[in-house]
């Protein structure tokens, strides 16, 4: 019997495959901490956080 193998998740940051949560690309931020829920939340809605510059 054929088993179909998962597709692997794409980065939402830049698009390269994730690997049990983090993201393949080293230059890209979920590389190195992976995504909180809210995190992808706010990607996928658009969204982008904003931080105090003082």
């Amino acid at each position: 019997m054929f088993t179909r193998e998962p597709e692997n998740e794409r980065c939402p940051l830049c698009g390269s495959i994730m690997v049990d949560g983090r993201c393949e690309d080293k230059t890209c931020e979920f590389h190195w901490q992976p995504p909180e829920p809210e995190d992808l939340l706010e990607i996928e809605c658009g969204e982008e956080s904003r931080q105090d510059a003082g």
